[in-house]
């Protein structure tokens, strides 16, 4: 998908922003366990998100994605 060259900079952005949401994630599940109580709420949460991810990805950004150019 992207070229040799542009790997590492994809890479880097990538983990830079999953960084940011597990610091925000971990902020929710000290809220959630908080007001709940339980864990029950934490994994209804993830299960319902990832599939939610799950079909933006495959309905929205599929069909649309094509071969990254560089000069």
């Amino acid at each position: 998908m992207f070229p040799k060259a542009a790997v590492g900079s994809v890479v880097g952005i990538g983990s830079t922003f999953g960084m940011i949401g597990s610091v925000i994630f971990s902020t929710v599940i000290g809220a959630v366990l908080e007001a709940s109580g339980n864990y029950w709420a934490l994994f209804a949460i993830s299960s319902v998100a990832y599939l939610v991810a799950w079909g933006v990805m495959y309905l929205l950004l599929i069909p649309t994605m094509e071969r990254a150019k560089f000069k």
